[in-house]
């Protein structure tokens, strides 16, 4: 007998690649308090292992990013009874025999790393996981998906992702520009993933991505994490429910198969103080024209996989497949990549 959404939860990994905030840093976690009630989310909802956010191409340079990274150490470590901050990946199935949450660090941008390709191992060493090519504008690895040009991956850039295929941070191409993108898969000799990108096919938005390049992912053994960002899923952006994310889900999977497919949900809890960071930067990072000055604007919680794991159920989905998609892919690329 096929068991409910709920009971699978119990024993699968779930994995979210994406938590967009970072422990006690501003704008959207500045207190302990507010940390606390946005991890709970993710606790509450039987979440494994979330990799969190803890620097950007905006955030300044490394002095600011590592001052970040150590403050999410601090956090994580201090409170073992509660946390495991992975260094392996055997570590994510300890969190889960333990009932904890696993945690890592990633980077939305290359920017952190200047022009230091050391700092790459460094980082790594750090508890920084997964790295993105390039933030929605041009830095120095290529273009992000907002830029005005679609130029292709810079001699740095092709310098980075070789030292970061050497290190074992894996490659991730959410935000970045097509081109560079695509430069950044056939430069990779490890998986690339997009940690957090849904299918333009469904909506089409800029943050969204093209099927070439969901293939192109795919094809190196990788893994893309469909998100929950309302404003990336429709024009109203109020639609975060279980079955839009399912059906973002099911358009990818008919693409290249459930052994691709993931979640990647970019929750951000306190979206009043997001959305006045967003509307003080004006058109520099965040435009108007992409929605995301939308006052209305909504994001899925942690809570709604128990009901896409329903809804991709109820439509067949052989349970295996369902497993994967919550969080067994994401950690079979990890193994791969990390060794």
């Amino acid at each position: 007998m096929t068991r409910t959404a709920k009971e699978l939860l119990v024993d699968s990994i779930v994995v979210d690649m994406t938590a967009p905030g970072s422990p006690m840093q501003p704008p959207v976690t500045p207190t302990v308090a507010d940390t606390d009630r946005w991890i709970e989310h993710y606790e509450s909802a039987g979440v494994t292992w979330a990799s969190f956010t803890v620097a950007a191409d905006f955030t300044g340079g490394v002095e600011p990013t590592v001052r970040n990274i150590n403050l999410a150490r601090r956090f994580f470590l201090s409170q073992p009874n509660r946390f495991v901050f992975i260094e392996r990946a055997d570590d994510v199935l300890r969190a889960k025999r333990e009932e904890k949450l696993a945690v890592s660090l990633h980077f939305q941008g290359t920017m952190p790393v200047g022009a230091d390709l050391g700092l790459v191992e460094i980082y790594k060493r750090l508890g920084v996981v997964h790295m993105l090519m390039a933030y929605n504008n041009k830095n120095l690895v290529g273009d992000g998906c907002h830029e005005r040009t679609d130029a292709g991956l810079s001699n740095f850039g092709i310098s980075l992702v070789r030292e970061m295929n050497r290190v074992g941070v894996l490659v991730d191409v959410t935000h970045t520009g097509h081109r560079t993108a695509m430069d950044t898969i056939e430069v990779s000799t490890a998986p690339v993933i997009m940690s957090h990108s849904n299918p333009n096919a469904l909506y089409a938005h800029l943050r969204n991505v093209p099927d070439d390049q969901i293939r192109a992912v795919a094809k190196t053994g990788g893994v893309i994490g469909i998100h929950g960002v309302g404003i990336f899923l429709s024009a109203s952006g109020t639609d975060v429910s279980p079955e839009i994310l399912a059906r973002n889900i099911d358009y990818t999977v008919q693409l290249v198969g459930p052994a691709h497919v993931g979640l990647g949900l970019d929750f951000v809890e306190n979206f009043p103080v997001l959305l006045a960071l967003v509307k003080a930067t004006g058109e520099t990072i965040w435009s108007k024209a992409g929605g995301y000055h939308n006052p209305d604007g909504k994001f899925a919680s942690p809570r709604v996989i128990e009901g896409v794991a329903e809804v991709l159920l109820r439509q067949g989905y052989a349970e295996a497949d369902v497993r994967g998609i919550l969080g067994e892919n994401w950690l079979r690329v990890v193994r791969q990549v990390w060794g």
